[in-house]
């Protein structure tokens, strides 16, 4: 997913091997280990081959994220950068308000900021990212995201486009351009709100919970006084 402007793709996987004498490499000439989905699931997952690329602008690392699914089509592999899988998270958790997202890796801190290119703090983001990416893919509902698999099929130049603004994220990730979660209902875009089938799920299951609470209040209030009232009448 080089810009247009890269002047190098330099491997992160060696140690021992220093930026200025990294010989360019491409996903092609990097190893490939089969990915095969564990007995139960429908999808595998893996990131892998961290990538420093240089452009005129910025120098940032990308992970090559492949995989295999039987519900829908996949590519080889796309690459993706750390703002991707953050803006995945966000995604997510702002489409399943009533569900904790796997947590990501958090952001280098300033005394990592000198070493955020170094092998070793990339190789620990690699397993990191590929833990999230892979608790995401065995989640009973996240995994069937359309946010998810749009992150897994997405051309990079296309999901380029979408970190760029909320609008065009918003659109090219196939949501409406007006979301809104509070209260349960979302709006479409004619204007008419709409219920969100997951939040009123839960809001009936809360309400009936409640009912259910107060009765058992209740019943637990007479026998407090029945007990109570037993107790004076042996005491006479």
């Amino acid at each position: 997913m080089a810009s247009e402007s890269s002047s190098a793709v330099l491997d992160l996987n060696d140690a021992d091997t220093e930026d200025t004498e990294a010989a360019s490499v491409t996903d092609e000439a990097l190893e490939v280990v089969p990915l095969i989905m564990e007995h139960g699931y429908d999808i595998a997952v893996k990131v892998d081959a961290p990538m420093k690329q240089l452009s005129t602008l910025e120098t940032f690392v990308t992970y090559r994220v492949r995989c295999v699914c039987a519900r829908w089509a996949a590519p080889p592999y796309v690459r993706r950068r750390y703002n991707h899988f953050k803006l995945l998270h966000k995604r997510l958790s702002a489409a399943h308000p009533l569900i904790a997202a796997p947590p990501l890796p958090p952001l280098h801190s300033a005394r990592q900021q000198l070493d955020r290119y170094s092998p070793s703090f990339v190789a620990i983001r690699t397993l990191a990212l590929n833990a999230f990416l892979d608790r995401v893919a065995k989640h009973p509902i996240l995994t069937h995201s359309e946010d998810f698999r749009i992150f897994l099929t997405t051309p990079d130049d296309e999901l380029d486009k979408v970190f760029k603004s909320d609008s065009s994220a918003m659109n090219l990730w196939g949501l409406s351009n007006a979301l809104s979660y509070g209260g349960g209902e979302s709006k479409a875009t004619n204007g008419a709100r709409v219920k969100d089938p997951e939040f009123s799920a839960a809001v009936d299951y809360l309400l009936s919970l409640q009912q259910k609470l107060t009765t058992l209040c209740t019943l637990t209030n007479k026998l407090y006084k029945g007990t109570a009232g037993l107790n004076t009448e042996y005491m006479k």
